[in-house]
């Protein structure tokens, strides 16, 4: 089943920031597809086209938005709880790394 989805991308030859809105399979097609087709892509920037909407209406649309807002918050959560979440899986997820890379068990 095909999703919309929405993006920040920067064409390669006139670096004019554009948006682009395309129906895809999934996020990686969608942004294998913007890049063989001449546009630098971030794929923070890249979302859901509900959630890419969200993201531009309700927020300041900072990179740490980008970052970790990949759903539409709930009625009784807010953005913050949602960065914060996302922070703090990344950090585990590097302590993890860490741990194993220099032999420590967890």
């Amino acid at each position: 089943m095909k999703k919309m989805f929405s993006a920040w991308v920067k064409d390669k030859r006139t670096k004019e920031l554009v948006r682009i809105d395309s129906e895809c399979i999934n996020k990686i097609s969608f942004i294998s597809d913007l890049r063989s087709n001449g546009y630098m892509v971030n794929p923070d920037m890249v979302k859901e086209s509900e959630v890419f909407e969200w993201i531009m209406k309700n927020t300041n649309a900072d990179k740490v938005e980008w970052k970790y807002i990949n759903r539409i918050p709930s009625e009784n959560e807010s953005v913050s709880d949602i960065i914060w979440k996302g922070i703090n899986k990344t950090t585990e997820k590097m302590n993890k790394n860490f741990y194993n890379k220099y032999g420590y068990n967890i």
